[in-house]
């Protein structure tokens, strides 16, 4: 290779690596449910409970310097894909969990107080850091399920995930996307309701 093809290729490498990134993209994968509902309502609340409101760490600010805070989410469920407008964090939670009950069968109330149901999230944890080259991502949050003012259920979820980075931005999207669809999905949502008495 001649100085020249190296030059180019050096150049393209970091044009890549440097790339403005204002969101980060969440790949969302809906599970699959064997309990139905059709014909309840639920709705979705996200309490942000986190001691720490910061996402990246200072090495990850580095690597995403144009980070906004935002996520652009996207989902396929029954081979359908869906693109949002950028989505704060809060909700992002309420997005995934909505699409969760759409599966069941169950309809969203966007008032919670008119809902059959209410999940509430309260989120704990939600932190991406590079460290020696790699992305890792934490989450954590409780989950409960509230039915006439009273908390019928509840399971606390937390998880982590690591990526090592090879080039670019495209693996922080993808350590993310993996433990947000792990986290989101590891909620035994059947169980709560039942437990709730909404069979």
């Amino acid at each position: 290779m001649n100085r020249r093809g190296a030059a180019l290729i050096l150049f393209l490498t970091g044009t890549i690596a440097c790339a403005a990134k204002p969101v980060l993209n969440i790949q969302y994968n809906v599970p699959d449910s064997i309990k139905k509902v059709e014909g309840l309502s639920a709705a979705v609340v996200i309490l942000d409970q986190r001691s720490d409101k910061t996402i990246l760490d200072k090495a990850a600010q580095d690597q995403l310097k144009d980070f906004t805070g935002k996520f652009v989410f996207l989902t396929e469920p029954y081979n359908k894909t869906e693109k949002d407008t950028a989505l704060g964090m809060p909700e992002l939670f309420k997005k995934a969990m909505g699409k969760r009950f759409e599966a069941m069968g169950a309809t969203i109330s966007e008032n919670p107080e008119e809902a059959d149901v209410v999940l509430r999230l309260v989120v704990r944890t939600f932190t991406l850091r590079f460290i020696d080259g790699s992305w890792k991502a934490n989450i954590a949050y409780e989950a409960q399920l509230v039915n006439d003012d009273r908390i019928r259920a509840r399971e606390e979820v937390e998880g982590s995930a690591e990526r090592v980075k090879i080039i670019g931005t495209g693996d922080a999207d993808k350590v993310i996307s993996k433990l947000f669809t792990d986290i989101m999905n590891k909620l035994n949502l059947d169980s709560m309701l039942s437990k709730a008495g909404m069979d």
